[in-house]
């Protein structure tokens, strides 16, 4: 009797199978047949494996496909019982009530009720086929059937991450298709076994960064299918190290796996898969003879390395033990390289593998995370696609094939190999069986051999003798927290030794910058020795090359503190700090972050992953060269001090206290200064937890490591200072603060308590009760003209009103006329005075205002050097002061050259040009106004002096203003002919204030003496985009935007479009001309009572017209009259005579 069961493959929704591919009625003994697999070219109609089963009621299939069944292939089957009955079913025809069917990716399942009379099958015939034909075929007959347990298919999948502890793009990929978590979602989801390392940077970098991402893998380990891969903690080239420093570093990645993730690994991935011994080709440059002795101690029981060179005439389908004379029972488990590029670019082939194991074989997918995850490097845009169709039929077809984690992989002894001698090199694209970077280790030997780009020595220090010098150097200092913090900095700077682009090469850029950096365990060595306790004085500063680099650093230390600042910026590189107890840590330094941004001790301003103390951030000093020198030193005071430019910095101690006081001096100007805390940085490795220390009166801010209590803060107090934002990079959280003119702060670097409720802390709010305001206020140089009576002077701080208020402590002098403090007025903003003076003042007048016995609130008295100011009384049409302070002076209805989306104004008196711009916050961008002195064609600089915009005739320009963001950031360059000349802030007399996203208003004070006194200018201005050459806006209004434009457009400041020379005084600056005012064509003259009337329309841009007149139409005429009407009476027409004229519309000021 013949059954034909008819069904579509899509349309019962039953549960033949979950995701978990475990969690399934299929075993082993239901496994009857497999076919050869990439036989056939469709892989949706590749037949793999049947399944088949029956209970007392049912008749269930399982039939799998090489890739997914999109249902463009036929498939049917036949089935035969022992009794001659068939069951045919297909998977085109109409469904049937009596069939439960189920198609998932490669996976076709049907069920149906068991036929009256069916007795155990005999028979099953599956085939597929294309287009009616038949394309491949499984056939199972109960007469040749044989046990398949000896063909179940072994895999294991691993996936090693290697970064250092700032790359973390990896985990969640640069968009939504890429990343580790698109592994561990597949994984997860199957609940498939993986098998998955992360470096001990890493670990930290997830830590700091996503630790959602631990969390997820804490999950698959307790779920089962995560296995977790020990190694070497930064993944340094193992064999180039001492053995004493590979055992560290297995060390501490085995403990740091156990205490963040809760695995005790037992298989390890070497770095790179290096693997030399002495003896044995490549062995040139060996610091460690043989690496086998590094693990097993450790929990270690396997390491993987490769089929080729190191397996190679083994099988690389056993876990094979490697041959020793030292007792030691590591074993090797290698990777299958063809299989692992399969995975990725020919998942049929790599299916093919597994399906071909057997039970006494296992094989091994390994490499670097990314590549399936399609990270970084690896151009495979179907990498992750491919690894999941294998990942998926290698699940689906469960229990024909078993996924392991390698743990478990060790105890089956199915997989047991024999012992080898394990072949020395890598894997081929870095250097094979001839070692790393090929040439016997040629790798190594040039970077070992290549001075360090930080170094300046004479002659210079390569890689090699840097690393070692600072390792010996560990060797010798007590054990505390600061000199195994310089474990962790000696051996992530040494993360990937010696790597090169490519074979025969140059070293990576990104390894140079790492290299450099090894230097710096050196400053944690002996920062170690100061917090033992083996420094003679309890205070005392010197100068002395303390990271080896070949150029000396000071030091400066009591008995709590101990800074190391650096001549780059005088910046406190590192400060380590020391309780009573003995408790020691490092407070600022994070040099086990990856220098994204130098190969130098620079601050990296653009991630923030390193970023010194008593950072001058602006004026920008921060990567300029100060002086420093020392004002004292003795066992109970030490100070320092530290000059560039217009900052002038001490810092200085005195014994048992947790802090350094810092004291600035800045001239008449903000500062900002940046301080980056990393607390306890051992303690952050494996808790990378930061607290916020915010005191609610604002007396301190910074910094707290919530598992030891390292703490670094400012206390501000009443020294001048304000808070303006936080910031962070990787390990790293800080402030910034600003100054004007002279005030001082402490960084406390020690241990506290926790805050309480409201956020206080015992030990800071003591040192927020002492007096930090030891600065006498300063006076600004410019007194402002209010009018005619009244004068308002303006101070760096608040000053006592008392004080102010007594008119006997004002003297004006230097005047023509004698003039008299009437009375004085502290205003609301108590930094300002105004005060009443008689008589008034006429325009022109300029003198001195000196104030006497003023103090601030704290009784300072007015500094000695700041207690005069200038007046200057203008004469112009609208006669006011332009104070650069941020504050807007200028006459809008008279001096506003446009207002739109931004606003230009402009005035001058007869020392300085004034200019005004806002809205913008130039730390966006970059502000330039460009100005012509002579106005000749061919005459100036064709590009500007940043190379952003291009200039024409008649307007090349002589001077450029430019200006960043931040104060103190102006430039006065002049074009000599040849060339720009820069002249940066103290180079010239301009002063600027530069708009910022509170205050986005920049004006600026240009001397003319800085402009060359000259008689008439043209001016632009443009703003480009931060550190680009793309304009955003360019002034007048048609000049274009976009990126390196051509300016042609320039207002007018001279002869005809000015009615004389510079400075021009009583004129409206709004009225300044672009272009020449179009001329009258339609004078119209009219006899009013026997006077001549003159009309005519207006003139864009004129806003007065010049009448002219002569007898003779040709020539001889003179001006008559102006007027600013449109129209004129002559009321002197010549007797007797013809008379002409004309008008000429007159533009500019």
């Amino acid at each position: 009797m013949i059954r034909i069961f008819v069904l579509l493959l899509l349309t019962c929704s039953t549960v033949f199978a979950a995701q978990d591919y475990r969690i399934t009625p299929w075993r082993t003994e239901h496994w009857l047949a497999k076919d050869g697999i990439n036989e056939v070219a469709r892989g949706d109609a590749d037949l793999c494996n049947l399944f088949y089963r029956e209970t007392g009621d049912s008749i269930y299939c399982k039939t799998t496909l090489r890739s997914d069944w999109l249902g463009t292939a036929g498939v049917s089957w036949q089935v035969t019982d022992a009794k001659g009955f068939v069951a045919r079913l297909k998977s085109d025809g109409m469904s049937s009530d009596a069939v439960c069917a189920d198609s998932r990716r490669g996976v076709l399942e049907w069920a149906i009720a068991r036929p009256a009379g069916w007795t155990d099958v005999s028979s099953i015939h599956v085939v597929t086929s294309i287009e009616g034909l038949p394309y491949d075929e499984i056939k199972w007959s109960r007469d040749t059937h044989r046990s398949l347990d000896g063909d179940v298919g072994n895999v294991a999948m691993v996936h090693h991450g290697n970064q250092g502890l700032t790359y973390t793009d990896v985990f969640r990929g640069q968009n939504t298709t890429e990343g580790f978590d698109e592994i561990l979602e597949l994984h997860q989801g199957r609940q498939v076994p993986g098998n998955f390392h992360l470096s001990g940077t890493l670990i930290t970098a997830a830590d700091w960064y996503d630790r959602p991402f631990l969390d997820w893998m804490q999950d698959g380990i307790t779920e089962g299918w995560l296995g977790v891969l020990g190694s070497a903690y930064a993944q340094h080239i193992m064999p180039f190290v001492t053995d004493n420093m590979n055992n560290w570093a297995v060390s501490i990645e085995q403990d740091l796996i156990e205490y963040k993730l809760g695995y005790e690994a037992r298989v390890a991935w070497i770095p790179e898969r290096v693997w030399c011994a002495q003896g044995h080709y490549p062995d040139a440059h060996l610091n460690d003879p043989w690496l086998g002795d590094n693990w097993t101690q450790h929990g270690i029981d396997a390491v993987i390395l490769d089929d080729w060179p190191h397996v190679a005439g083994n099988s690389d389908r056993k876990i094979h033990w490697m041959n020793n004379g030292s007792g030691i029972t590591l074993r090797v488990i290698p990777i299958d390289g063809e299989f692992t590029g399969n995975c990725h670019y020919n998942p049929g082939a790599a299916i093919a593998q597994i399906q071909g194991t057997g039970r006494y074989q296992l094989v091994v997918y390994g490499t670097d995370w990314e590549a399936a995850a399609e990270m970084a490097d690896f151009n495979c845009p179907d990498c992750l696609e491919n690894y999941s169709q294998v990942v998926n039929w290698a699940a689906d077809n469960y229990p024909a094939v078993e996924l392991w984690k390698l743990d478990n992989a060790l105890n089956n002894p199915d997989f047991n190999g024999w012992g080898i001698e394990v072949g020395n090199g890598t894997y081929g694209l870095i250097g094979g069986d001839h070692g790393y970077g090929g040439s016997n280790n040629s790798w190594y030997g040039n970077w070992a051999s290549t001075v360090s780009l930080s170094d300046f020595h004479t002659p210079g220090w390569n890689y090699g003798y840097i690393w070692t010098t600072v390792y010996n150097q560990l060797l010798s200092v007590p054990s505390n927290n600061i000199s195994e913090t310089a474990w962790y900095v000696l051996m992530t700077n040494l993360h990937e030794t010696a790597w090169h682009d490519y074979m025969g090469g140059p070293i990576s850029g990104w390894q140079h910058r790492y290299s450099a950096h090894i230097k710096n365990a050196a400053v944690y060595a002996e920062a170690a020795r100061w917090a033992a306790g083996l420094y003679a004085n309890v205070c005392s500063t010197y100068f002395v090359d303390i990271d080896i680099d070949g150029v000396d650093e000071l030091v400066i230390h009591n008995d709590r503190v101990f800074a190391v600042f650096e001549s780059i910026g005088g910046r406190a590189q590192y400060i380590f700090s020391k309780g009573p107890g003995g408790e020691n840590f490092s407070i600022v330094g994070s040099c086990n972050t990856y220098w994204a941004e130098t190969d130098g001790d620079y601050d990296e301003p653009g991630s923030n992953n390193h970023q010194a103390a008593f950072a001058d951030v602006s004026p920008t000093y921060r990567n300029d060269l100060y002086a420093l020198s020392i004002d004292s030193s003795s066992n109970d005071h030490a100070r320092i001090r530290l000059s560039y430019g217009s900052v002038t910095k001490t810092i200085e101690v005195t014994p048992g206290t947790p802090y350094l006081t810092a004291k600035y001096d800045v001239g008449n100007q903000d500062c900002y200064i940046r301080h980056g805390f990393s607390p306890d940085l051992l303690g952050m490795i494996w808790d990378a937890e930061m607290d916020r220390v915010w005191d609610p009166d604002q007396a301190y801010s910074g910094f707290r490591n919530p598992n030891s209590g390292a703490t670094g803060a400012l206390i501000r107090n009443n020294g001048g200072t304000a808070h303006i934002t936080e910031f962070g990079g990787t390990l790293l959280r800080g402030d910034e603060l600003r100054g004007r003119g002279e005030f001082g702060y402490l960084l406390f670097a020690g241990t506290t308590s926790a805050p309480d409720v409201n956020g206080r802390i015992t030990e800071l709010d003591a040192l927020s009760l002492l007096n930090l305001d030891s600065f006498g206020p300063r006076m600004n140089a410019q007194a402002a003209f209010i009018d005619n009576n009244t004068i308002e002077l303006t101070f760096s701080e608040a000053v006592n009103e008392a004080l102010a208020e007594t008119s006997a402590n004002w003297n004006l002098s230097d005047f023509s006329t004698s003039f008299t403090v009437t009375s004085a007025v502290r205003q609301g903003d108590w930094t300002k005075v105004r005060l009443t003076v008689t008589p008034s003042i006429p325009g022109g007048e300029s003198g001195l205002v000196t104030v006497f016995n003023v103090t601030d609130l704290s009784g300072n008295p007015v500094h000695p050097e700041f207690d005069q100011a200038v007046l200057s009384a203008p004469n112009g049409l609208t006669p006011h002061t332009i104070v650069i302070d941020g504050t807007q002076d200028f006459d809008v209805e008279n001096e506003c050259l446009i207002a739109a989306a931004d606003t230009m104004t402009i005035t001058w008196d007869s020392l300085a040009l004034y200019i005004g711009y806002w809205r913008k916050d130039l730390a966006t961008g970059d502000l330039f106004v460009n100005i012509d002195t002579d106005q000749l064609n061919n005459s100036g600089a064709t590009t500007d002096s940043w190379g952003r915009v291009q200039f024409s005739n008649p307007f090349k320009i002589e001077f450029q203003i430019a200006i960043e963001g931040g104060p103190g950031n102006i430039q006065v360059n002049y074009w000599n002919g040849a060339a720009w000349v820069f002249q940066n802030f103290g180079q010239h007399d301009a002063t600027s204030y530069n708009g910022w996203a509170s205050v986005p208003f920049t004006e600026m004070r240009i001397p003319w003496a800085d402009l060359g006194n000259p008689a008439g200018i043209a001016l632009s201005l443009h703003v480009t985009q931060e550190n680009t050459t793309t304009t955003t806006r360019a002034l007048p209004p048609g000049n274009p935007t976009g990126a390196f434009v051509t300016l042609s457009q320039f207002y007018r400041i001279y002869p005809p479009f000015a009615s004389g020379p510079l400075p021009l005084m009583g004129v409206r600056t709004k009225n300044i001309l672009v272009n020449n005012p179009l001329p009258i064509d339609d004078l119209v003259i009219l006899w009013e009572s026997g006077t001549p009337r003159l009309h005519w329309n207006a003139v864009p841009s004129a806003h007065t017209y010049d009448i002219y007149r002569s007898e003779n139409s040709e020539s001889g005429f003179s001006l008559i009259g102006s007027t600013q009407t449109l129209s004129f009476d002559d009321l002197t027409p010549p007797p007797g005579a013809a008379a002409f004229y004309f008008v000429r519309a007159r533009g500019g000021i």
